[in-house]
């Protein structure tokens, strides 16, 4: 048996969030939420990882 997935291969949660962003073309499901893409945005510019995880708390 065996078990395929992906994971992130980052500390940094943007990896598999950006999947969520409404330009993405990985998303599929067409899911929008302005607020999520203008976190999403600030927390790609921060260079401090403590500080971009709070943002998603």
């Amino acid at each position: 048996m065996a078990r395929i997935c992906w994971i992130g291969i980052f500390v940094n949660p943007v990896v598999m969030l950006d999947y969520y962003l409404s330009d993405s073309p990985n998303n599929q499901t067409g899911w929008v939420i302005e607020d999520f893409g203008s976190l999403m945005m600030q927390a790609k510019v921060e260079q401090d990882l403590a500080t971009v995880l709070n943002k998603y708390k």
